[in-house]
């Protein structure tokens, strides 16, 4: 058992007694101990919940900052293709369009 009663959870205890043996010390010590073993778990389970919490939201604004990503790129990639003109040795002119080019 690791609580020890100080003299205020003596003086505490006698009150509630009052001058029966209804709750003997080391019964109230083991219940203390008890209570701070289950405050203790439910603190660690609170916390590693909390932290999971906090994962899972940086993970969705990771992933949304992914998503404007691909959104954006996939907005350049297809401004660029509208706009391709071929520069490769082909023979067209200029801004003329190739079809073995994968843009056209």
């Amino acid at each position: 058992m690791e609580y020890d009663l100080d003299s205020e959870d003596e003086r505490w205890l006698g009150a509630l007694n009052g001058g029966q043996d209804r709750l003997p010390p080391r019964r109230l010590e083991s219940l203390i101990w008890r209570l701070e073993l289950a405050n203790a778990e439910a603190t660690d389970r609170a916390l590693a919940g909390a932290g999971e919490q906090a994962i899972k939201y940086e993970l969705r604004k990771i992933n949304h900052v992914a998503m404007r990503f691909a959104w954006s790129t996939s907005l350049v990639a297809r401004r660029a293709v509208s706009a391709h003109t071929h520069s490769l040795p082909c023979g067209l002119p200029p801004g003329g369009r190739c079809r073995g080019c994968p843009a056209s």
